[in-house]
C-alpha cells in the first residue's frame, strides 16, 4: 500500500512516453529538412544550373556556361567538362562560320574566273574560227573565176557553182555555229 497509484504510474509513463515520440518526429522532421536542404545546396542547385546552361546552350546561345561549384566534386568537374566542351563547340561553330565565308568568296571567285574564260574563248572563236570561215567563203567565191568563159567552160562553172554554194551553205551554219557558241 505504500506505492504509487498505478494510473499516476501510467499517466506519467505515457507522458513521457509521448514527450519522447514529439522530440523524435520533431528530430525526424528537422533531420528530413536538413537533408533536403542539403541537398537543394549540394546536388540539386548544380544539376540546375548544369541543366540550364545545356537548355541554353542546346538553343543556339553558345556563350552558355555552367556555374563551377567549389570544390572538387563530381559536379565541379562535370560543369568544368560542360563549359570545355562548350568551348570547343563554340570555337568549331565559329570556324565553320568562316570556312563557309571563305567557300563563298571562293565560289564567287570561280565563277567570275569561268565568266572571264568563257567571254575570252567566244572572243578567241569569234574573231579567230569567224575570220578564217569569212576568208574561206571568199575564196570559194573567186573560184568561179577559175573556170573559162564560154560554152566549154559552162558544165565546169555550173558544177563548181553548185559546189561553191554547198560549200558556202555549210560555212554560214558554221559561223552560225560559232556565234552562238
Amino acid at each position: 500500500a505504500v506505492g504509487l497509484p498505478y494510473e499516476r504510474v501510467l499517466r506519467e509513463a505515457n507522458l513521457a512516453f509521448y514527450r519522447t515520440l514529439a522530440a523524435l518526429g520533431v528530430l525526424t522532421l528537422f533531420t528530413i529538412a536538413a537533408v533536403f536542404v542539403a541537398a537543394e545546396l549540394g546536388i540539386l542547385r548544380g544539376v540546375r544550373s548544369l541543366a540550364h546552361a545545356a537548355q541554353r546552350f542546346g538553343t543556339g546561345d553558345l556563350h552558355a556556361r555552367a556555374r563551377v561549384p567549389r570544390g572538387h566534386t563530381e559536379f565541379a568537374f562535370l560543369a568544368a567538362s560542360f563549359n570545355t566542351m562548350a568551348d570547343s563547340l563554340e570555337l568549331r561553330h565559329r570556324e565553320a562560320i568562316e570556312t563557309q565565308a571563305e567557300l563563298r568568296a571562293l565560289a564567287s571567285r570561280l565563277h567570275m574566273v569561268r565568266e572571264a574564260e568563257a567571254a575570252r574563248i567566244s572572243r578567241e572563236l569569234h574573231d579567230e574560227i569567224g575570220q578564217v570561215l569569212t576568208s574561206l567563203k571568199i575564196d570559194l567565191s573567186r573560184l568561179q573565176a577559175c573556170c573559162p568563159t564560154g560554152p566549154e567552160g559552162l558544165p565546169c562553172a555550173e558544177a563548181l557553182s553548185q559546189h561553191v554554194a554547198a560549200a558556202s551553205r555549210q560555212i554560214d551554219a558554221a559561223v552560225g555555229f560559232v556565234r552562238r557558241i
